[in-house]
């Protein structure tokens, strides 16, 4: 996932350094938290407690007496995750909580010279499997008119730089119209749809992480034709299709932890998010990792992102299908002109421990040269 400066003044110069955090997103080593066991089963932890040290130093030459602003989202409770943000400062920094847009923030005001932000998560986040849900035989017309309205639609992504202003189409249903409609014409149901979407993706794109000028994430229609992209790109591609024909799907962003051997990672994440309706009235909101699996070749793919949600996933904001919100959400700096600012981030690790088990079950389905083959897995509610 890509987290850009939107510039606000017409000249600036700006220094950014970031050591220990990859700020793009990675797929990371996902087996020491989970894994086949012995039975055959695929297993993810039950839940994990996370207490994470998120630290900025700054340095600014602030002209004129002015100031710049440090935007920084934090998790927020939820059936995922539970827990709280502790906040320390320096003298020159005033903060302000928000909470909009879905989205909990806080924006410092930071005056010239040098300051320092500590943030410290500590949250208790959980496993779920939605694989029970395979053999749900729910259409797209039992889906509520209001996910619709609020995501079926095409998103934006703007920024300014300079004198310019940008627009992207990131999220563009009408280009994949044809192509969604082909490859799920023999699945009825809106799992069978997803399902199609996830294993064409998973098979034919491969994950990588793309700079381009301003850090601007990749368009859909850039990772069809270029045949790769990151968390966020792959993310916005598996929504293009699945809105193309009527299935609302948002991305989810997060921060993601990892660990090999003694090594944590810690890194900028995104996944999608969208709703499997049960029947007429009631149905669950599930999640779906396009990294996980993605580039692998057929055979080889076992559905171990989709219906999954990992604990080692942090959220921080969901996207409510508005472009503003989530080219907002993307605003890490506001600065005036005329400004030299290094910002130096660390984060610590500092706890990072695992409980239980979930196996994923249900049907795992591994689609071969178009043929479905399944894992009949041990069935468990969430």
């Amino acid at each position: 996932m890509n987290r850009t400066n939107v510039l606000l003044a017409l000249i600036f110069i700006i220094v950014l350094l970031i050591s220990s955090l990859v700020v793009n997103d990675l797929r990371g080593n996902i087996n020491f938290l989970n894994g086949f066991g012995t039975n055959g089963y695929y297993y993810v932890p039950r839940y994990m407690n996370i207490v994470l040290s998120d630290n900025y130093s700054m340095n600014a030459t602030v002209e004129r007496g002015s100031n710049y602003y440090l935007i920084l989202s934090i998790p927020q409770n939820s059936s995922y995750q539970t827990g709280s943000t502790s906040l320390v400062y320096g003298t020159n920094v005033t903060p302000q909580l928000y909470n909009q847009f879905n989205l909990t923030y806080y924006k410092f005001k930071i005056g010239g010279g040098s300051n320092y932000v500590n943030l410290t998560f500590n949250f208790t986040t959980y496993g779920y499997d939605w694989h029970n849900l395979i053999n749900v035989n729910s259409t797209v017309s039992m889906i509520p008119e209001y996910l619709k309205n609020e995501y079926d639609h095409p998103e934006y992504f703007n920024y300014t730089n300079g004198l310019k202003n940008y627009t992207y189409e990131v999220i563009d249903p009408s280009f994949f119209r044809n192509l969604t409609v082909n490859l799920t014409k023999n699945y009825s149901t809106v799992v069978g749809k997803l399902e199609a979407i996830y294993y064409y993706i998973e098979e034919n794109y491969r994950y990588n992480i793309s700079y381009n000028f301003g850090n601007i994430p990749l368009t859909a229609v850039q990772v069809y034709q270029r045949g790769e992209g990151d968390c966020e790109e792959l993310s916005y591609l598996f929504e293009s299709m699945a809105r193309s024909i009527g299935i609302p799907a948002w991305t989810q962003y997060g921060i993601l932890i990892n660990k090999d051997g003694n090594t944590y990672s810690v890194a900028e994440h995104a996944w999608v998010q969208t709703y499997i309706p049960i029947n007429n009235t009631a149905g669950r909101f599930v999640t779906i990792d396009t990294t996980v699996e993605a580039g692998k070749p057929s055979g080889q793919i076992l559905g171990l992102g989709f219906l999954v949600k990992y604990p080692n996933e942090l959220t921080l904001w969901t996207d409510d299908g508005n472009s503003s919100h989530m080219a907002f959400f993307h605003i890490f700096l506001e600065y005036p002109e005329f400004d030299v600012i290094t910002i130096n981030q660390v984060f610590y690790v500092m706890e990072f421990s695992q409980f239980g088990q979930i196996p994923i079950s249900g049907n795992v389905q591994v689609i071969i040269n178009g043929v479905n083959t399944i894992y009949n897995n041990k069935q468990e509610e969430n």
